[in-house]
């Protein structure tokens, strides 16, 4: 089992995940359990994923969860295109992990 806390991934999504919950406390009020939501719950799973598969032996299983904290990534990522498509613009300058 690796320590969580040396692992610099797990240390940037942590960064990120703060960054992005400032980011999105300005989005505007209709997008609370739509926008705000989906990109509050993908950036909190990168690094759930990242703790759930260093609590494993298995370097496998390590790596399979660092796939679905990827995942979790990329869905962040889209929905900060998806929300450039209005007629605000979302602060997703957040440092990716």
């Amino acid at each position: 089992m690796r320590s969580l806390e040396r692992l610099k991934v797990a240390r940037k999504a942590h960064t990120f995940t703060i960054s992005l919950y400032r980011s999105t406390a300005g989005f505007p009020a209709h997008e609370r359990y739509g926008l705000t939501s989906q990109l509050r719950r993908a950036a909190v799973s990168i690094g759930s994923n990242i703790a759930e598969g260093d609590g494993h032996f298995s370097n496998r299983v390590f790596a399979k969860h660092l796939g679905i904290a990827l995942g979790s990534t990329r869905s962040a990522i889209r929905s900060c295109w998806r929300g450039t498509w209005g007629t605000w613009t979302p602060k997703c300058s957040a440092n990716l992990p």
